[in-house]
């Protein structure tokens, strides 16, 4: 039976493949983009900044023309170097500049870095009336050139990883819709035809070739069910008056053979629809997209440089807030309101998302960040705890989980890119109301089931994600989006993107690490960031494949409270620790590194303890996660 599931491991690796090829193929098609015909000089980037340069020159030749016609020779001027010094520092367009005579001869000097050859290619003379007494000559950088080319390559690569996971996303609920769940429902009636009984789990067509098959096999054990149910009774007839059980034994012994049938009733066809769920992702994937801008959005509402962490822990610590109060209110009302709590939550998050467009403050952004998350975590956790069955496929669940964590910020970080950040809020926020609307369209079966609920949980439950959370929040949004890549939104998307790939690969493997491995590894990646220069790129998808192992080893668990309420202090955890390092004074990087640590190592000296601690009697266990 367990090759039919739904977490079917070929499924999952055709889809992932399927999703590698699309990203080779835009990635191919990026690269040719940008290597065919030298794209930077047919832009005019080399000329605009030539121009650039030009002005730079001509201000410089304007003061020093100046001084030569009041009678100081060129070669006497005083404060040159320090005074070209301070131009370069202040253009990154420029690398270097010199004054030289009439015959060429260079009078001062000066250079971006000491023993790089000086090569001027912008020249501006130097002028006392008609005659050239001498030149300023420029060597630019092409700094604007470089950055708008590295810029181009992290956005193709990201869009090549967005492109790669959507697909292999997509894939794999067609297979998981379409081929995985109606052949294990397939297994699941004929089963039930072994067993005496009818029951269509197939989907709605009614070609099914399981439905004559199942009523010829009903019709047929009719008589047999009669007699079967005249035997039970007689049976109940014999125990009454068999006062000293004599008969009673040798009754039970006779029906035995009988005891794997279902004889008592006929089963009716059920209609088994699809997830509703599905159509939702998308407008999730938007509310987690501005994830990649809030961190320097935040940081730019404050010109003092020391409170910058004070806004960038505001704005994360609201957010996180705003999803704590979203879990508990979905706990509280999806069995009642599922779809009220899908589409109320949505079109909050819309609001908070558009009307940071107009917020400059720091205060108000925090609020509006308050409802994105209370909204989100309340349409999200409705939408799982109300359908049912993520307990047996914990793939649909996972599915959301990485379109959540992955690929809405690179869909995040490229409208950014493209639209400017503040028009990008705008332009998120209407998306995600006028798609909220779909939303209203999905059934919702009811079901009285629901992995959403507290139970007595494992520490591993709360305390894994909860490490692994904070990990990758103090790495990819406090540190990347907050200070090094602030206004580089499509590297931000490169750097979740190949955090987003590394959250899906231990679901390729059929080997799970327990998820404190998981946990362990999202800390490590911290600390790599934290003692040594590693690049940006090793350590976004070692932390990113650190909470996929938590989230893989958790399966439907993941998606229960104590995981929930886990995932949620993480995000709190990382922006009250950024905060926190104005006061203290120490890196907010270093600092989440360290209490996450010993959090890791209360959460193993727990397991150690648990191991030696003897067992209870399988009659007083608490029940497992299929209960």
């Amino acid at each position: 039976m367990a090759v039919h599931l739904s977490g079917s491991d070929r499924s999952t690796r055709a889809a992932a493949a399927f999703g590698f090829a699309v990203a080779l193929i835009v990635a191919a098609v990026g690269a040719l983009m940008l290597t065919t015909g030298d794209r930077l000089d047919r832009s005019g980037l080399r000329f605009a900044s030539d121009e650039v340069v030009g002005t730079i020159g001509h201000s410089i030749g304007g003061l020093v023309s100046r001084a030569v016609e009041l009678g100081i020779p060129l070669a006497d001027l005083y404060g040159v170097d320090g005074y070209l010094q301070g131009v370069i520092a202040a253009n990154p367009e420029v690398d270097g500049i010199a004054i030289t005579d009439a015959d060429g001869k260079a009078l001062f000097q000066q250079t971006r870095r000491a023993g790089v050859a000086f090569d001027a290619t912008v020249t501006v003379p130097i002028r006392r009336g008609d005659t050239v007494v001498g030149q300023i000559a420029i060597d630019p950088s092409y700094g604007v050139a470089t950055m708008v080319r590295l810029r181009l390559v992290a956005a193709a690569l990201a869009a090549s990883l967005f492109a790669g996971l959507l697909a292999g996303l997509w894939y794999r609920i067609y297979r998981l819709e379409l081929i995985d769940l109606p052949r294990a429902r397939f297994v699941a009636s004929s089963r039930a035809v072994g067993r005496g009984g009818f029951a269509d789990y197939t989907p709605p067509p009614e070609d099914s070739p399981l439905r004559p098959l199942g009523r010829a096999a009903v019709r047929l054990i009719v008589p047999v069910r009669r007699q079967a149910r005249n035997a039970a009774a007689l049976a109940d007839e014999i125990r009454a008056i068999d006062v000293t059980k004599t008969f009673s034994g040798r009754v039970d012994a006779a029906l035995q053979p009988l005891a794997a049938y279902r004889f008592d009733h006929l089963r009716q066809p059920v209609r088994r629809h699809g997830w509703g769920g599905w159509m939702a992702l998308p407008v999730f994937a938007l509310v987690e997209a501005a994830r990649p801008l809030v961190a320097g959005f935040a940081a730019d509402r404050i010109g003092t440089d020391p409170l910058t962490e004070v806004a960038i822990g505001l704005a994360l610590s609201g957010d996180a807030l705003g999803r704590l109060i979203g879990v508990l209110a979905a706990y509280a009302i999806a069995l009642w309101l599922p779809r009220a709590g899908v589409v109320l939550g949505l079109l909050v998050a819309a609001a908070g998302t558009a009307a940071t467009f107009t917020i400059h403050e720091t205060l108000p952004f925090a609020a509006a960040r308050i409802a994105v998350g209370f909204g989100l975590w309340l349409s999200a956790w409705s939408l799982l705890a109300r359908t049912g069955g993520l307990a047996r496929r914990p793939w649909q669940g996972a599915l959301l989980l990485v379109a959540l964590w992955g690929i809405g910020p690179i869909l995040g970080g490229l409208v950014a890119e493209i639209l400017g950040r503040r028009t990008g809020f705008l332009a998120l926020g209407g998306a995600i109301a006028a798609l909220s609307a779909v939303c209203l369209l999905q059934p919702y079966r009811p079901t009285s089931r629901t992995v959403f609920a507290w139970r007595p949980a494992a520490a591993s439950d709360i305390l894994a994600p909860l490490i692994a959370v904070l990990a990758v929040t103090a790495w990819l949004e406090v540190h990347l989006s907050g200070h090094v890549m602030r206004d580089n939104y499509a590297g931000m998307a490169l750097q979740f993107g190949l955090a987003a790939t590394a959250m899906t690969l231990p679901w390729l493997v059929p080997t799970r690490l327990p998820a404190t491995a998981g946990a362990a590894l999202a800390v490590a990646a911290v600390w790599l960031a934290v003692l040594t220069p590693a690049p940006a790129f090793l350590v976004s998808p070692i932390a990113g494949l650190g909470l996929g192992l938590v989230w893989a080893a958790l399966a439907s668990r993941t998606y229960s409270l104590p995981a929930a309420t886990g995932m949620t202090l993480g995000l709190l955890g990382a922006g009250a620790l950024g905060g926190a390092s104005f006061w203290t004074g120490a890196d907010p990087l270093t600092l989440t590194a360290g209490i996450a640590t010993a959090a890791l190592a209360a959460l193993a000296a727990n397991a150690l303890i648990s191991k030696r601690l003897p067992r209870s009697a399988p009659g007083h266990t608490a029940t497992g996660e299929g209960s």
